[in-house]
């Protein structure tokens, strides 16, 4: 599914400004630091922006630079690996499980995650 108008799209916006700025604007595979608001950097989804239960789950996304995430998006063996030695395989089989689950967000459900990732942003400034 893609979203580019409307409260989903806002939400992609947002959820991305969030992790890039959690993450530092630092690529959480190689280490190296990007410019604030650099386009070379990226959210990277470990389970596809497809997986709507998990899309904006801050356990589904990190800031890589466009060299890393290019690369895990084609290695999905590589994508499980590094997540595991980040994170252990039970987050991982967690992450699995989640994004395999169905849903659909309501307009009110989006717009509460548009602003709660908001105060994040603000928290970490």
């Amino acid at each position: 599914m893609m979203y580019k108008k409307g409260l989903k799209g806002k939400l992609d916006a947002i959820f991305s400004l969030y992790i890039r700025t959690r993450d530092k604007w630092k690529c959480r595979k190689c280490g190296k630091q990007q410019p604030y608001k650099s386009r070379g950097y990226h959210t990277a989804h470990m389970k596809g922006r497809r997986k709507e239960t998990v899309r904006w789950d801050e356990t589904n996304a990190f800031g890589m630079c466009y060299g890393c995430h290019s690369f895990i998006d084609q290695h999905a063996d590589e994508k499980e690996k590094w997540y595991v030695q980040e994170f252990g395989q039970e987050a991982w089989d967690n992450l699995v499980l989640r994004s395999n689950q169905s849903t659909h967000f309501k307009n009110w459900q989006v717009q509460e995650m548009i602003d709660n990732y908001e105060q994040k942003i603000k928290a970490l400034a």
